[in-house]
C-alpha cells in the first residue's frame, strides 16, 4: 500500500485553552551561582505528579557539552544518551546509579534508539545498523536519503526511521525481517515519533498527525497557538488513550479534546515507558522522569 498524504485528510483542530506560567531566576553576583543551579533544577510539575532527577546542572559530567536531541530508555529504565560526541548509559537507581561510557568503533552515531529487545540501533554516515557488544556497527545499510533519525517502536521487532527534503518529509516502518514501508508523507520536517500498538503518532513543528489501519488524520494543529514554542517531541500510552507532547519549556497531556499543561516550566524530548514519562531537557541540562504518566491525571482533585 502506497504512503498515506496526510494534506489530503479532513483536518480538525482542537483549541487549546493554555494556562502559561513565567518564571524567571536571575543571579547578579558570583556567590549566587549555586543557588542559581540548584533552581534551574526544580521543576514545576502539576498535582500528585511526581519527579525524579536522573540528571540535573550540578552533576560536574554534563557541564562540558551539550546533549543531543535523541536519547531512549531501556527496558530496565537505563538512559541512553548522547553527550557531546559521546554515548553514555545511567542506570537506576536516580541519582547516582551504575553510570558509564558505550563503547563506540569510529563515528558517534547521528541517531539512536532502542527496540524492544534492548538492541541498540544508530545511524551513522547515512547507514542504519546494530550496535554490538564490542562498540562496532554491524548489517549496516545504506539508507533514502540523508540526516534520517531513528525512533522507538513499543511493537517488536519494529523501529521508525525519519527524514527528507524540504517539502517532502517521509517517515518509514523498518522491521527486523527486512520489510521497509514508508508510512507517511508531509511538507513539514518530521521532528518526533511515538506509538501505541493501535497507533503511530508523527509531531511536525506545529501539528501532530495520528497513523492507525493506513489512515491519517490531524490530532492536533498548533499553528497561532501561543504553547510556549514549537512542538519539539510527542510520546503516548500503552492504552493509547493520553498522548503527550512538548512545545517550548512545558510539557502536555491531550486526551479527547482536552489538553492540561503538566510541566510549565521545562520541556524536550520525551520517551514513556511504562507509566514513566522521561524527559530530555537539553536546554536545562536537565533529565527527569515523571510519574504516574497516567489517564489518571485527568481525574479531578489532581491538577
Amino acid at each position: 500500500m502506497g504512503p498515506v498524504t496526510a494534506n489530503r485528510k479532513r483536518k480538525w483542530k482542537i483549541i487549546l485553552l493554555l494556562a502559561l506560567v513565567v518564571a524567571g531566576v536571575g543571579a547578579v553576583r558570583a556567590s549566587w551561582i549555586a543557588m542559581n543551579e540548584r533552581s534551574r533544577s526544580q521543576i514545576a510539575v502539576i498535582g500528585t505528579l511526581s519527579v525524579d532527577y536522573i540528571i540535573d546542572p550540578t552533576d560536574a559530567r554534563w557541564r562540558a557539552a551539550p546533549f543531543a536531541e535523541d536519547f531512549d530508555v531501556t527496558s530496565s529504565s537505563t538512559i541512553i544518551l548522547k553527550n557531546g560526541n559521546y554515548l553514555y548509559e545511567a542506570g537506576p537507581p536516580f541519582p547516582g546509579g551504575p553510570f558509564s561510557v558505550i563503547r563506540v568503533n569510529g563515528a558517534s552515531p547521528d541517531s539512536f534508539a532502542v527496540d524492544t529487545d534492548d538492541t541498540l540501533l544508530t545511524v551513522a554516515g547515512g547507514y542504519f545498523g546494530m550496535l554490538d557488544s564490542s562498540g562496532t556497527t554491524v548489517d549496516a545499510v545504506p539508507l533514502p536519503g540523508e540526516q534520517m533519525r531513528l525512533a522507538h517502536s513499543a511493537l517488536k521487532g519494529v523501529i521508525y526511521l525519519y527524514g527528507g527534503a524540504p517539502g517532502d518529509y517521509r517517515l518509514y516502518s523498518f522491521a527486523e525481517n527486512g520489510a521497509f514501508r514508508i508510512l507517511l508523507q508531509v511538507e513539514q520536517p518530521i521532528v518526533s515519533v511515538a506509538d501505541s500498538r493501535e497507533s503511530v503518532y508523527v509531531a511536525t513543528a506545529t501539528r501532530i498527525f495520528r497513523l492507525r489501519h493506513d489512515h491519517a488524520e490531524l490530532l492536533l494543529d498548533m499553528a497561532g497557538v501561543n504553547a510556549g514554542g514549537p512542538l519539539s517531541s510527542v510520546a503516548v500510552t500503552s492504552e493509547d488513550d493520553v498522548v503527550f507532547f512538548s512545545a517550548g519549556a512545558r510539557v502536555y497531556a491531550l486526551r479527547g479534546a482536552g489538553a492540561l499543561s503538566i510541566v510549565n516550566n521545562s520541556g524536550g524530548a520525551l520517551r514513556l515507558r511504562g507509566e514513566t514519562l522521561y524527559v530530555l531537557d537539553a536546554a536545562r541540562s536537565l533529565v527527569y522522569a515523571l510519574h504516574p504518566a497516567t489517564s489518571a491525571l485527568f481525574q479531578k482533585g489532581t491538577q
